[in-house]
């Protein structure tokens, strides 16, 4: 049976919408983030940095991009804050929220 995206071009965008980061966390660069994508066992970071002096809604994380038929893409979002050294007690109890928002387009 032939497969529906047989023949056919698509791309995937991925972003952070929605985004409420607490200010205390856009004030510190110690917020990081990374997108990896795995694709034929290979792992590449795809976007990484932190959120310092972020003020949008939104963070492209992946731009509209094609991908190749018959291949299977993973992806891994972590989030995570980075050790200093530094006391970073008035970062407990902070919050940042939002969604992963992934489009597609076939043509």
């Amino acid at each position: 049976s032939d497969s529906f995206l047989e023949n056919k071009d698509v791309a995937i965008q991925i972003s952070l919408v929605n985004l409420q980061i607490d200010s205390a966390l856009i004030n510190t660069s110690y917020l990081k983030y990374d997108l990896l994508e795995t694709a034929n066992g290979v792992t590449t970071s795809v976007a990484s940095g932190n959120f310092q002096n972020f003020t949008e809604e939104i963070l492209p994380l992946k731009s509209m991009t094609e991908i190749s038929a018959g291949t299977t893409y993973s992806y891994e979002f972590r989030l995570w804050l980075e050790e200093s050294g530094e006391n970073q007690n008035n970062l407990m109890g902070k919050s940042i929220s939002g969604r992963i928002l992934v489009y597609t387009a076939v043509r």
